[in-house]
């Protein structure tokens, strides 16, 4: 759905509106009550953190070359280190592990702001190609097509074994 829902609502906005949920959904964390809040909670956490990564994935192949791709991802990876750090602090202070939660929701909201302030630079970046923008139609790309890409199968076959590898070590 993501490649339907991007090219409908633009990734400015996609992105947008999935961090504004994770952030609730965050904020919903840390004031849980009951484990089945949690449990429903992370259904929107869920589809808000994939839509981001879709989101962002897209604008950044679609209007960057591949070095912006790997500094996406190299960000990406600053935050994903950088939550579980954050949370061992509020256990190991025994602070509740609520904090963190609110701490990371606080981030997602003040993240939300950046970005509200920033959709005027999600339109076609300066030296983009106008061919190769989000709202040609043409860059829409069905399952079917996909999976005809050459070299397509592998890169999946490869993706599968990375994803069982970082599982298995307990990332």
């Amino acid at each position: 759905m993501s490649n339907y829902v991007i090219h409908r609502f633009r990734a400015a906005r996609v992105a947008s509106v999935s961090v504004l949920v994770t952030a609730f959904a965050l904020l919903g964390f840390s004031e849980a009550k009951f484990f089945s809040q949690v449990v429903l909670l992370a259904i929107p956490l869920g589809l808000g953190t994939g839509s981001i990564d879709a989101a962002l994935n897209n604008f950044v192949a679609v209007h960057y070359e591949a070095k912006h791709m790997n500094w996406l991802h190299c960000c990406w990876g600053v935050g994903a280190t950088a939550g579980p750090m954050l949370m061992s602090y509020f256990l190991r202070r025994e602070i509740s592990w609520r904090g963190g939660y609110m701490t990371v929701s606080a981030l997602q909201f003040a993240l939300l702001f950046i970005l509200l302030a920033s959709l005027k630079l999600w339109e076609t970046p300066s030296g983009a190609s106008v061919e190769t923008g989000e709202k040609n139609d043409k860059s829409i790309v069905t399952i079917s097509e996909t999976i005809g890409i050459p070299g397509i199968k592998s890169a999946c076959f490869a993706f599968l074994c990375y994803c069982g590898f970082e599982l298995s070590t307990g990332l």
